[in-house]
């Protein structure tokens, strides 16, 4: 790597784009799912997808930290690292298969039919295991570029395999070759790439990377359970429809987690581990800095016009979802900053507090979806974006070393909110003068809004308005 000037321009943008492409890929596939196939046969996929990604859990992911940080680089104990992953893999993927027989017969017409899909997609948990062993070692030498361009082709070769399959079998099968697809298109690129190594089942030559690999498992798993769990309890115990309203409104906020997970793995916890003192900190405000004008404005822009957009995306059938986009668009913003924070922390030294954090916002996530059946979907929803704000500023107090929480307030909330402002000015406005001289145009209405919000947003950073805000309210001014 060349230093902070490719850090901050070539290694950025290319991350930019796999951030982009993770987003609008899967959200894109679910938009003409969502169209081909009724609520309760995609919650019926979405409960089979939940489950793969919390059996993958189940796995040793944290050997992926334990390899980052391994300064010695040994190739067998690299090897041993990856048949510890290979057994893994395999087994998590036959309890799969059990659960699957189990489950389906038990959620009702919906789910006639599609248990050979339901099966086959399974495979997405061994593929996607695989693959975070060779991962690992890319990320290691610091090949941003090698690792975002994987990124592209899984996503890419994803899409254009289950339109394939859709085309042609129909639009589960499509679904299926999509998700398989990609996590086998992934594997295949990270070790084309470069990342590709010998697998050893002597499976203790591993044991030095164990303490750091246990700690960081045990972080994965928690953080998995806090991302899908609660679509395993609402596929268990509700009906596949209305969990397919509720997985409508998580893709909203996993859409912006799979992105900034591409920024974390393939720019910040390499970065990070390899800064200290005023060159982390420095990283740390950027990092801030991108993901609020990433996440946080257009979040803010989406919370607006939910409305509009889940009617003219997803179709009329769909709009009982929109309290649920509307809470998880601001709830997966603020995970997205906390993934920065847990950058930090995974990287020097910190993932038990990593993972108490992890836990105690999986504990209150389950505990609020098991009240879904006597509140609401939508209530639930809220409860746990005020959760998930609640973590992200819990956080921000123990990073304040980093960033003090007078620069953490103005970037992560300052931005956003100045942005919907304007946003909701244009909307305003934009709506009295359709209703006047009878226009058209709805897309073109929120599309406007939000480059408002990013301009407005952009202006009030770059020229430092924070700081003149801090003399109105009579803060101390920075030195």
């Amino acid at each position: 790597m060349s230093g902070s000037a490719g850090y901050g321009k070539v290694h950025t943008a290319i991350s930019a784009i796999n951030a982009g492409l993770a987003v609008l890929a899967p959200l894109g596939m679910f938009v003409y799912f969502s169209h081909h196939l009724t609520p309760a046969e995609m919650g019926v996929m979405a409960f089979c997808l939940a489950w793969i990604e919390v059996l993958k859990a189940l796995c040793p992911n944290g050997l992926y930290e334990a390899l980052l940080v391994d300064r010695d680089a040994d190739r067998s104990r690299d090897a041993a690292a990856g048949g510890v992953l290979m057994a893994c893999a395999l087994g998590a993927f036959g309890i799969y298969l059990g659960v699957v027989l189990f489950a389906l017969p038990h959620m009702g017409a919906a789910a006639a039919g599609l248990g050979l899909a339901a099966m086959i997609v399974g495979g997405k948990l061994a593929f996607d295991t695989l693959a975070q062993h060779p991962t690992a070692l890319l990320a290691r030498r610091q090949a941003y570029g090698a690792m975002a361009s994987r990124g592209l082709m899984s996503n890419v070769g994803g899409i254009i395999i289950g339109l394939g399959l859709s085309d042609r079998a129909g639009p589960v099968w499509g679904m299926v070759g999509y998700y398989l697809g990609q996590s086998m298109l992934n594997w295949v690129a990270v070790i084309a790439a470069g990342g590709g190594a010998a697998v050893s089942l002597r499976w203790r030559q591993a044991a030095p990377l164990m303490p750091v690999a246990w700690m960081s498992s045990q972080v994965r798993a928690i953080g998995t359970l806090n991302n899908f769990f609660d679509q395993v309890l609402i596929g268990a115990f509700l009906t596949p429809a209305t969990l397919a309203m509720y997985n409508l409104g998580k893709r909203v906020d996993m859409a912006q987690i799979a992105a900034s997970q591409a920024f974390v793995a393939t720019l910040y916890q390499p970065r990070f581990a390899a800064h200290s003192g005023d060159g982390l900190s420095d990283d740390f405000r950027k990092a801030l800095v991108m993901m609020t004008f990433l996440f946080g404005v257009p979040s803010a822009v989406l919370m607006l016009h939910a409305n509009t957009v889940v009617s003219l995306v997803f179709g009329t059938q769909w709009l009982p979802a929109v309290p649920v986009v509307q809470a998880m668009a601001i709830g997966g913003y603020s995970r997205v900053i906390a993934n920065v924070q847990g950058a930090y922390f995974s990287t020097h030294g910190h993932n038990r507090l990593l993972r108490n954090r992890t836990l105690i916002s999986t504990a209150m996530t389950i505990a609020l979806v098991a009240l879904a059946h006597w509140i609401g979907m939508a209530e639930v929803a809220w409860a746990i974006t005020a959760k998930n704000i609640a973590v992200c500023l819990w956080s921000a107090g123990l990073t304040r070393h980093l960033s003090s929480l007078r620069d953490f307030g103005m970037i992560v909330i300052g931005l956003p909110l100045v942005g919907l402002i304007g946003a909701m000015m244009v909307a305003v406005l934009g709506g009295a003068l359709a209703h006047a001289y009878g226009w058209s145009g709805t897309v073109a209405l929120w599309a406007v809004s939000g480059g408002v919000a990013l301009l407005i947003a952009g202006v009030f950073h770059q020229l430092a308005v924070a700081e003149q805000w801090r003399k109105w309210i009579r803060l101390p001014v920075r030195a």
